[in-house]
């Protein structure tokens, strides 16, 4: 029979982001037996995931019950990789913890060693949903006004010939100022000469606009907007402040409440856009500036033999 390191809750139930209607999801990592191992019935790469969920439709549901098991082979894998399931897990404690033993102890003990540049994961998670779902609405509203604006003039004049009529374009993303002595405007961090010619400025900014395609508009009129996956980008951002910053990570999250809130929608997009965008700029900035190991100072091969008695 294969020996239970640990089986831990997960998911919203951990982070403390949980509603009345939330499944309940398990994480467990056990040791695969040498004889199961050789006679190749149990590969040490592999998960096993169970459910007694009925209605694959269903998203959430308090009486559906998940498990995903790992081989110990294969958790510490995704561990030194710095994956996020695996560090979530690791820094779990006691109070979520079902089953454990020695084994589990020792690599939670040393849980400080795998805080290391392989936390790059974790950022790119953050980057990837911030790109996959476009979080520049507010951005996108102003250039699409002022591409508007721009459109209704001759492509081949120059911003300085409407010099009065740019101001009451100006907002939170779009400013004038002066570069090199030149007076020129800002739109959504691209800066643009009073000299330049219109068709340049509206070609820069139909790539912008492109860029966040269909979804972002949606999120800029507030439609459609997957705020769930705006509670897990936020929720991975702050995980990533706090492990650097404290060299820990305590569940349920600080900020659990918070998440929450955004989980359920009770935030306007308009203002979880602003957060959203600060918090990723600040865990960038606080992960690059970070003095951390390049990997983690544990023998994964020592410990997986001392495990089976080797």
């Amino acid at each position: 029979m294969n020996k239970i390191i640990l089986k831990t809750k997960f998911g919203s139930h951990l982070y403390g982001t949980n509603t009345i209607n939330s499944d309940l999801d398990y994480k467990s990592i056990y040791l695969p037996e040498i004889k199961d191992i050789l006679v190749g019935k149990d590969d040490v790469y592999k998960s096993v995931n169970i459910s007694n969920k009925t209605d694959k439709n269903n998203k959430s549901d308090k009486d559906v019950i998940e498990e995903e098991s790992y081989t110990l082979q294969k958790y510490l894998n995704l561990l030194i990789e710095g994956q996020t399931v695996a560090i979530d897990m690791l820094f779990s404690n006691s109070n979520f913890w079902e089953n454990s033993c020695d084994l589990w102890l020792e690599i939670h003990n040393n849980r400080q060693k795998f805080i290391t540049k392989k936390l790059k994961t974790f950022v790119y998670y953050c980057k990837n949903q911030a790109n996959k779902y476009g979080f520049k609405g507010s951005r996108l509203n102003s250039a699409n006004k002022f591409f508007n604006f721009l459109n209704s003039k001759n492509e081949f004049d120059k911003l300085i010939n409407f010099e009065s009529e740019l101001k009451e374009y100006c907002d939170e993303n779009i400013s004038i100022g002066m570069s090199n002595g030149i007076k020129s405007i800002t739109v959504c961090g691209k800066t643009f000469l009073y000299t330049t010619p219109i068709h340049y400025i509206m070609n820069s900014l139909r790539n912008f606009i492109e860029k966040y395609g269909d979804r972002a508009n949606l999120a800029a009129k507030n439609i459609g907007v997957d705020f769930k996956a705006c509670s897990h980008f936020l929720r991975a951002c702050y995980e990533i402040q706090e492990l650097i910053e404290t060299k820990d990570l305590k569940f349920p999250l600080k900020d659990c409440e918070f998440l929450k809130e955004i989980k359920e929608g009770r935030i306007e997009y308009k203002d979880l856009e602003k957060i959203m965008e600060k918090t990723l700029d600040d865990t960038l900035k606080i992960f690059i500036n970070a003095d951390l190991p390049e990997v983690a100072d544990f023998d994964k091969d020592g410990f997986i033999l001392k495990a089976y008695n080797f």
